[in-house]
């Protein structure tokens, strides 16, 4: 066996622990009505409006449902509050941006407060082999769908939209025919009454089949950041799944965000601690001491942050709000890039996956980055449960769990660890 390239750099995210974020995306349960917690966390509170993918029933865990809250958000400000009002949005992602922006251009005087010292949020971007490598969002879903807002501001941008091509798959034979039949019993499924109550892992009888089971990990566990288990089979049917095409954005959503930043206030590094509504206007604390005041205030806080209770809200949320809340599933998925000095796999393939025998969802699917960006980089992915055990590694051991997956690709043998240290 041929030692592989040395590694050059890589780039690794960790949602679960940022306090910023707490998680990924948000996904339905098992159990639950997802367009009912969607509309119960969107609702107002008193002078406090919300926006978020969570909040979006139509595009639930997608940029498209982040935008089009954002949108609807501050058309429900405008219809609440006319006049100058001052309105301050929590949060500097897309769904902040967009509706400080649509406010502005009524306006309105509005000021974002985000806690990161730069913005975007879930969408922002390190660099690796001289490209941006997105943290979070990189997809657009459903290109075809009408009205699809993301598709429209990367058009306007003219930025490049890759067709992702999900069927350039390298794989072995029998992790292919385990894929192909998991897709063919989807539809079966799929045509049949189906329960929310049910998970995946139910109605595909996947805790029967081992093989089943680590397909479902690729399928739905890297789709949905949620395992086959926690995951509705309702899900399966929900917003932009089935509409279309997607497409990769080869710089990635800052882009976008930079343009919908530009112009606006948006004062970094505040980190919110407290929301105090009175009758007459709110007021925010943030962590610094720093307080500000507004009239009405948009809440664009991810979903695992209020789950945690990182920003407390006097009065309390109703009832039902708190109980979408705590409903809601709060999914993970994390990245790693990781930059060679040359390729040493198939380059014709968009991507890759893998079989750990100890634990199935490890390193499950791999982006091939020399054939979608032209650059010596694989992009792996853990999402679900087992995201959340390798967000408790230290660097070492990711990245030598991680090159023991990418040298199996090719049967290759792995460089020492003294190798894996390059940042």
């Amino acid at each position: 066996m041929n030692n592989i390239p040395p590694l050059k750099h890589y780039v690794r995210t960790n949602w679960l622990h940022d306090p910023l974020a707490c998680g990924s995306y948000s996904f339905v349960k098992a159990g639950t009505a997802e367009e009912h917690l969607c509309e119960a966390l969107k609702a107002p509170f008193g002078r406090l409006f919300f926006a978020g993918e969570a909040t979006s029933a139509n595009a639930p865990s997608t940029t498209q449902g982040a935008i089009n809250s954002g949108i609807e958000a501050a058309k429900a400000v405008r219809e609440t509050a006319q006049g100058p009002h001052r309105v301050v949005v929590i949060g500097a992602g897309l769904a902040g941006l967009t509706c400080a922006l649509e406010l502005h251009r009524a306006g309105r005087k509005v000021t974002i407060l985000e806690g990161a010292d730069t913005i975007g949020g879930r969408t922002r971007a390190g660099k690796i082999a001289g490209i941006p490598a997105p943290l979070g969002a990189a997809w657009i879903h459903g290109v075809d769908t009408q009205d699809n807002t993301a598709k429209e501001l990367a058009d306007q941008l003219a930025l490049e939209q890759l067709p992702f091509d999900y069927d350039s798959l390298g794989a072995r034979s029998d992790q292919r025919a385990a894929i192909d039949a998991l897709a063919a019993q989807e539809e079966e499924v799929l045509s049949s009454v189906l329960l929310p109550d049910d998970s995946v892992s139910h109605a595909f009888g996947l805790t029967s089949d081992p093989q089943k089971a680590w397909a479902a990990h690729v399928q739905y566990t890297q789709e949905f950041a949620a395992d086959p288990a926690e995951l509705s089979i309702m899900a399966l049917r929900e917003g932009l799944r089935a509409e279309g095409r997607d497409v990769l954005l080869r710089e990635g959503y800052m882009p976008i965000v930079d343009a919908l930043a530009k112009g606006l206030d948006i004062q970094t590094g505040q980190v919110v601690k407290h929301v105090y509504q009175q009758d007459d206007g709110v007021i925010i604390m943030m962590q610094n001491g720093h307080q500000v005041t507004a009239d009405y205030c948009v809440v664009t806080l991810p979903l695992g942050v209020l789950k945690q209770n990182r920003v407390k809200f006097t009065p309390a949320f109703p009832i039902e709000k708190q109980h979408a809340i705590n409903a809601m599933g709060n999914g993970l998925m994390d990245k790693l890039w990781l930059e060679f000095d040359e390729p040493f796999w198939d380059s014709d393939k968009t991507s890759f996956v893998w079989q750990d025998s100890q634990l199935p969802g490890l390193w499950s699917y791999w982006v091939n980055g020399l054939k979608v960006f032209g650059k010596p980089v694989l992009v792996g992915f853990n999402a679900g449960n087992t995201a959340r055990l390798v967000a408790q590694w230290r660097d070492e051991e990711v990245l030598s769990s991680a090159m023991r997956a990418v040298c199996s690709i090719r049967d290759l043998s792995s460089q020492p660890a003294a190798a894996l240290d390059a940042r």
